[in-house]
């Protein structure tokens, strides 16, 4: 998705009283290119400038936009639309910048030129001339600057307005709430920053630069954003402002370049018989599991039901594919339990209410068992002292019986693997619960694993499988290098309905139609042929292609539902753009294109879904104070939104999605349901937002959920260490869709309380995913506490830091602490080891490396650590050196948001080899990473750990160090 377009006119001053350095000349260098200028280096990336200050991150470009009054239409984003820019040597070694704007839509035009001239003297001039016209006015948001947050942290802002009004706030480490920084001014100076003096000031008009670190639209990006917000774009009329940024640099600023400093410790390693811990199940406060989905009804009683070693098995299944399908799911549970030493024996006697009983109750049973509700899918399961009987009211509910029946298994006392004595009936909230994931040339497996290990084991019944990138044998010159093969993807689907998820392909139609014109190919199919995105609806080849792949998809999936796409057609390039398309519009292109193919599929009894935004108009639906207009809402007028509506065939189903958490709370659910529509809330990974689309289905009695992942075209394994919170929010997905419990999640840092979830989705998503060692069982090893050479202490600064110095060593005994997820053994203490980096890059005494003895084996190594500054996903920030006592060492790097993070990233864990931990500071929360890495060679004898520090910005932290033999 993406925030909408906009214009505005700029001069931007930044002046520095450095010494310059000289700028090599070249003739019509490249924009893109880091070029030093001065104190300075600079580039053009996306339409914006990119600053750094003598090496240090200094800022990033932002975008222009331009909007409808009242935000009730997006118009223009530099961001979506970047310009043509070039550059241009000056005489006296400066560079100018140029960047061309242009919007042009009927009746509508927006022309700007924006030249930023960086000079070797430390000075940025930056000038956009900008003229909007149209009969009505337009709002102009202008961001030209985003600076880093980190320089800001500790400074003190000072204002005053354009009535004179004074005001100041001191910058903390943690981000205030969005809205409630924008304060406008006229000048503002950080006083005390990381390189000294930042002064701002605006020419024509009141701006702002406030903290946008919790702003929705950033998505956790670490900056203070800087312009103009909701500024008035008369039509005919030139709009101007001016900004002015002055450096005054500190007299000491942060050497960041001085010569790396190694520290060897003495340090006491403590060996250990619980160097890991295998988790403990997950209970409530009287040792009942938690189960998840949360049952509709579910009695425990006091006593256990010890299962036997031999345990027999009575079957009531269908002779059916589905029945066949439950008798697989009971291998699959009868393979785990054999860890546990309990063997089914399969029995043909007559059942006697003694061992294990699986049965579906589609007509009566001849024998006494538990009665599931009359509703598809439900289940009930009961176990008493003598017998275990899961009995479903189809193979589904049989099927999904067994999923809960896996998560009572637990041990007593005496390590005797147990079931508690419980007796549940159980049914889904909403019929239709579904997961959407991307295909990859290495997605088989992958896919598998979160079939089989999260989303059929938390209850969903639906995956929506994005497949316009796979190797169609019809058109081999749309092959991609990460297509997946027709192959996978019928394996893909069979194992699909084996675990009673329906598969139902999505094929991107008319807009995101980008895989049509792959290698350069069909563009002369393309709609905007300059920018090949959507295609010609009035083009009778187009439908060839997409026909044919249509075809392959239906020979593979057999499906009964089609997912066309149909979102954010005008999002890139212009629609319509062909002279005959522009006369007929946007809603009749629409419409003529999703009848062409709803019309198809429906000659072969498979019903279409398609997404929501381009039926909706921003200004439906009720208005709200956090939702002042309909996000995700692209129809350009609520007549054409209302005209499209009506035109569809009802037996559409409509998805309707927005991902900001709230934002599901302004939606389409009613509009479509009053026009006929069936239709369906989507989510992304925000998990309030996941939880408030349930509770808007709910509401509006809709017809289901479904979960969406945004990771890539190329799905892979890799993808859980890079976008981690997508994959967990699985778990809350299918936890609000089955169980409809009005509990909120349970957020990282969060305590448990009557009012959320009992766990969190990461902890559970790493639990069924991940290779944790089986339960309650415990590995020796040692671990190593960093107190008693402790440099720092995590507790609330005065200087808006959440840490400060360390003066006296700890001398107090470290026990550690187990981790929930990972069970591994760790100090707790707050105390660590902070190396060089931004807010230490004066001192001389901090070291840039550790070097630590062990002098012990280990299978396992985990390291519990930080970073003071968020450098960018994936940089690497540190690293960790092991050294044998052979002579050979291996270096393993540590990047930034995988293996090691900044306190204030709180997002869980995106790698399944690392667990984040919060840790309380005051009313604030910070968050460490805990990364286990498995030595390939076990049995050698370790003779030192080095950490060490990778970039001069990161600040790393050393914590604790734990080996697991």
């Amino acid at each position: 998705m993406i925030r909408s377009v906009m214009s505005v006119l700029l001069v931007v001053t930044l002046w520095f009283s450095l010494s310059t350095s000289a700028m090599a000349q070249a003739q019509n260098p490249n924009p893109a290119t880091p070029t030093s200028i001065g104190p300075w280096k600079a580039w053009f990336e996306n339409g914006a400038i990119s600053l750094d200050y003598q090496g240090i991150p200094f800022a990033r470009g932002g975008q222009l936009q331009l909007f409808a009054p009242n935000y009730a239409q997006g118009y223009y984003s530099s961001a979506a639309h970047p310009p043509d820019v070039s550059v241009t040597p000056q005489p006296d070694g400066s560079l100018t910048y140029r960047a061309d704007f242009h919007y042009d839509a009927t009746n509508r035009r927006f022309n700007g030129v924006q030249q930023i001239t960086v000079s070797p003297n430390g000075t940025i001039r930056a000038a956009l001339q900008a003229k909007w016209q149209d009969t009505a006015p337009a709002l102009i948001e202008w961001n030209p600057l985003r600076i880093w947050a980190y320089l800001l942290v500790g400074s003190t802002q000072n204002w005053v307005t354009r009535d004179g009004q004074q005001g100041q706030q001191s910058i903390s480490y943690f981000p205030v709430p969005w809205r409630s920084a924008q304060i406008p001014f006229l000048r503002s100076i950080f006083t005390h920053t990381a390189i000294g003096e930042i002064e701002l000031a605006y020419q024509a008009d009141e701006g702002v630069c406030f903290d946008a670190r919790s702003d929705p639209y950033l998505e956790g990006e670490p900056v203070f954003w800087c312009g103009l917000l909701g500024s008035t774009l008369s039509p005919g009329e030139t709009f101007n402002e001016t900004l002015t940024l002055k450096v005054v640099p500190s007299p000491t600023l942060p050497a960041l370049q001085t010569a790396k400093r190694s520290e060897t410790l003495s340090l006491k390693r403590i060996d250990s018989q619980q160097a890991q811990v295998g988790p403990q199940p997950l209970t409530d406060a009287q040792g009942h599991p938690i189960l998840v989905p949360q049952p509709k009804r579910v009695e425990f009683t006091q006593s256990d039901y010890p299962i036997p070693k031999k345990l027999p098995l009575y079957l009531y299944l269908p002779h059916t594919k589905d029945g066949e399908r439950v008798h697989q799911a009971l291998n699959e549970l009868a393979h785990e339990w054999a860890s546990e030493d309990i063997h089914f024996t399969v029995s043909h006697g007559t059942w006697e209410n003694r061992g294990l009983l699986v049965a579906v109750a589609d007509r009566p049973l001849p024998i006494q068992a538990p009665i599931p509700p009359v509703v598809p899918e439900s289940y009930a399961l009961e176990v008493t002292p003598t017998a275990v009987m899961v009995v479903g009211r189809d193979a589904a509910g049989a099927f999904y019986g067994l999923q809960t029946l896996r998560q009572l298994l637990q041990r007593n006392k005496a390590g005797q693997p147990t079931l508690p004595q419980v007796s549940i009936s159980d049914w889904p909230t909403l019929a239709f619960r579904g997961a959407h994931l991307f295909v990859g040339k290495e997605a088989l497996p992958f896919h598998e694993k979160l079939i089989d290990r999260v989303f059929s084991r938390l209850k969903l019944n639906r995956m929506v499988i994005e497949c316009e990138y796979t190797a169609w044998k019809s058109h081999p010159e749309l092959h991609v290098p990460f297509a997946m093969s027709p192959h996978d993807l019928a394996k893909e689907v069979a194992f699909c309905r084996d675990h009673f998820m329906e598969p139902i392909p999505l094929i991107e139609t008319l807009g995101h139609a980008q895989w049509l014109f792959a290698n350069n190919q069909h563009k002369d199919l393309a709609e905007d042929v300059n920018t090949p995105y959507a295609y010609n609806v009035n083009d009778q080849r187009t439908y060839r292609i997409v026909f044919d792949i249509f075809n392959e998809a239906i020979s593979l999936f057999h499906p009964h539902l089609f997912h066309i796409g149909h979102d954010e057609v005008t999002l890139f390039g212009k629609y319509p753009a062909r002279p005959k398309n522009q006369q007929d519009g946007l809603v009749k292109l629409f419409v003529a294109d999703t009848k062409r193919l709803h019309d198809w599929l429906a000659k072969r009894d498979i019903r279409t879904m398609i997404w929501s935004d381009m039926l909706l108009n921003p200004l439906e639906g009720t208005p709200t104070p956090q939702n002042p207009s309909l996000s995700a809402a692209n129809a350009p007028t609520i007549a054409d939104a209302q005209a499209m509506r009506a035109a569809l065939p009802k037996d559409i189903i409509i998805c309707d999605w927005r991902y900001a958490p709230g934002s599901e709370q302004r939606n389409g659910l009613a509009l479509f349901q009053k026009d006929g529509f069936q239709a369906i809330g989507s989510a992304w990974y925000e998990p309030e937002n996941i939880w408030g689309w349930v509770q808007q289905v709910l509401q509006n009695r809709s017809l289901g959920t479904l979960q969406t992942t945004w990771a890539g075209y190329n799905s892979n394994e890799s993808l859980l260490s890079e976008d981690f919170p997508q994959f967990s929010a699985f778990v809350l997905a299918a936890e609000y869709a089955w169980s409809g419990t009005n509990l909120k999640p349970l957020l990282t840092g969060q305590s448990r309380s009557p009012d959320t979830l009992s766990y969190t989705a990461s902890e559970l998503f790493t639990r069924l995913y991940g290779d944790l060692p089986a339960p309650g069982v415990a590995r020796p090893g040692w671990f190593i506490s960093l107190s008693n050479s402790a440099n720092i202490q995590l507790a609330e600064g005065d200087n808006g830091l959440p840490w400060q110095t360390v003066l006296t060593p700890s001398q107090a005994n470290t026990t550690g602490t187990n981790d929930t997820k990972t069970g591994i053994l760790y100090a707790n203490d707050g105390r660590g080891i902070l190396l060089r980096g931004l807010y230490t890059a004066g001192s001389h005494l901090t070291p840039t490396s550790l070097d630590i003895p062990v002098d012990r084996p280990a299978r396992t190594i985990a390291i519990l650590s930080a970073l003071t500054c968020d450098i960018g996903l994936g940089k690497v920030a540190a690293s960790l050196i092991v050294a044998y006592t052979d002579g050979t060492n291996i270096t393993i790097p540590l990047r930034s948001g995988y293996e090691i993070a900044a306190l204030s990233d709180l997002i869980p864990s995106r790698s399944y080899f690392a667990s984040t931990i919060p840790y309380s500071i005051g009313a604030h929360t910070v968050a460490l990473r805990l990364f286990r890495w498995r030595n390939p060679y076990p049995h050698k004898v370790i003779r030192s750990l080095t950490f060490r520090a990778e970039n001069p910005f990161a600040g790393p932290i050393l914590f604790s160090i734990t080996g697991v033999e």
